[in-house]
């Protein structure tokens, strides 16, 4: 059986860690936002070899080491196999980790005030509307229980 002492020490333990998630996931998005909106400003680089080009100026690190076109499309497949292999284990894995971020968003709303909750579900659903408006017109919109079905992906861009 837990003490009493021992109980409170995890309680104090898992709120330490909550609020640490809490705030790193929120000083997360805020830099996320200022590069995105940094990147936005960056117009793309038309590319001679009609490969996708990144926001920024100048060339990409592998132009400026003279890659062949063979060394170029190796480059490219290969990260076209890694797309393929984070897919397949985001499609595998995506439900529990899902589930992680789920139950530790319960565990925080359960630290909030009730004030303090409304700011952070007004804070999630602008960070989600945001995101889905990077998708483009045609993206899905997920309303506020739509968690457990959007994927979680981490893709590479094509053009490294």
């Amino acid at each position: 059986m837990v003490t009493g002492a021992m109980a409170r020490s995890r309680w104090i333990a898992l709120a330490v860690l909550s609020a640490t998630f809490l705030a790193g996931s929120m000083l997360g998005a805020a830099a996320i936002r200022v590069l995105v909106d940094d990147r936005a400003e960056q117009p793309e680089r038309p590319r001679p070899d009609g490969r996708r080009g990144g926001p920024g100026p100048g060339p990409s690190i592998f132009d400026q080491m003279g890659l062949t076109a063979a060394q170029k499309a190796g480059i490219d497949s290969v990260m076209e196999n890694r797309r393929r292999e984070m897919d397949a284990f985001w499609k595998l894995h995506n439900p529990e980790v899902r589930a992680i971020i789920d139950s530790a968003r319960v565990e925080v709303d359960r630290l909030l005030t009730p004030e303090q909750r409304q700011q952070f579900q007004e804070f999630r659903e602008r960070r989600r509307r945001e995101h889905s408006d990077r998708g483009g017109p045609d993206a899905p919109r997920p309303g506020p229980d739509d968690s457990a079905r959007r994927p979680i992906s981490f893709h590479e861009p094509k053009y490294l």
